[in-house]
């Protein structure tokens, strides 16, 4: 009995098991090796190290991955024989690239990602306070918190964000985008919903979005998503934000009925998002890719 027992509840817990483990960010102990930097117009990252895994997304030509595992696999693409590699992209997608189209990021060539403050997405990885605490320190200049409150210095004045212990309202200081001068804020309410602010160090102008931005390569646009599934608790939508100029003007938003994932910019004006469609009433997760393309001045989401 205590076998068969054993044995349906592998065969239950096997296929969950391999449908997250490479969606999910692996538990092993993932150090990152080297940067290496895509030279394909865009490179597939899969779920295992050939090229039948299942796509989990793309990177575009320019984008950097981080190196995790260089694997023993070997494949050739195109006449060009490389081993695989286990890699990280910048939203924090865990898989497997083919080497051959990978070169090491270097000083000499220009960087295509944004950057962000030293270490900051180390520290924020850890606790979230840590992102707060770096900021503070490092760019007392520009922001402060006094007790309770967010402060930002502006060139026409300050900017607050004061929390209300009524309401478990909280602002924490999630990332700074010296490049675009831009500050993420972190907003949570009734310690379940939670949204984000964009503020302009500018002029201390702001918008609110639904969740962690996503810089585009030219730094021209942010995508924005919220997944709530079916719980109930929110909507599960899709934002696009032109941020040029130090004006945060919305040019797309869209209420969905599935849970959007990982949105990775493939060039300036085509957006991959994973779409995750949980079927009821065993709540296993489906999982597709959809995109979103910036046609006539339009965005187009095609599912």
């Amino acid at each position: 009995m205590n076998r068969l027992l054993t044995l349906i509840i592998h065969f239950i817990t096997l296929p969950s098991l391999l449908l997250f483990s490479h969606i999910v960010e692996s538990q092993e102990n993932d150090e990152t090796i080297w940067l290496g930097r895509i030279t394909a117009s865009s490179l597939i990252i899969r779920s295992e190290p050939n090229k039948d895994g299942k796509i989990l997304g793309k990177v575009a030509k320019g984008h950097r991955v981080e190196i995790l595992k260089e694997t023993n696999n070997i494949d050739t693409i195109n006449d060009i024989k490389s081993t695989w590699f286990r890699v990280k992209t910048s939203n924090n997608i865990i898989g497997f690239m083919f080497g051959g189209y990978i070169e090491k990021a270097n000083n000499k060539i220009p960087d295509r990602d944004l950057s962000v403050h030293s270490n900051l997405l180390k520290a924020c990885s850890k606790e979230k306070k840590d992102c707060e605490k770096l900021i503070l320190n490092d760019f007392s200049d520009k922001i402060k918190r006094n007790e309770n409150t967010l402060i930002i210095k502006t060139s026409k004045g300050t900017v607050k964000f004061k929390d209300n212990d009524d309401t478990n309202l909280k602002h924490n200081i999630f990332q700074y985008y010296p490049e675009l001068k831009i500050f993420v804020i972190e907003v949570w309410e009734y310690f379940e919903v939670n949204w984000f602010y964009i503020v302009n160090e500018i002029d201390g102008n702001f918008v609110s979005i639904v969740g962690q931005p996503v810089v585009s390569a030219d730094k021209k646009r942010i995508v924005s998503i919220q997944n709530y599934g079916v719980t109930g608790y929110g909507d599960n939508q899709i934002q696009v934000f032109n941020i040029q100029n130090n004006i945060f003007k919305k040019e797309f938003e869209i209420i969905i009925n599935w849970g959007p994932k990982y949105p990775l910019w493939l060039g300036e004006k085509k957006i991959s998002i994973v779409r995750d469609d949980l079927e009821l009433p065993s709540y296993k997760s489906r999982y597709s890719l959809v995109e979103l393309d910036y046609i006539n001045r339009k965005w187009i989401l095609n599912e």
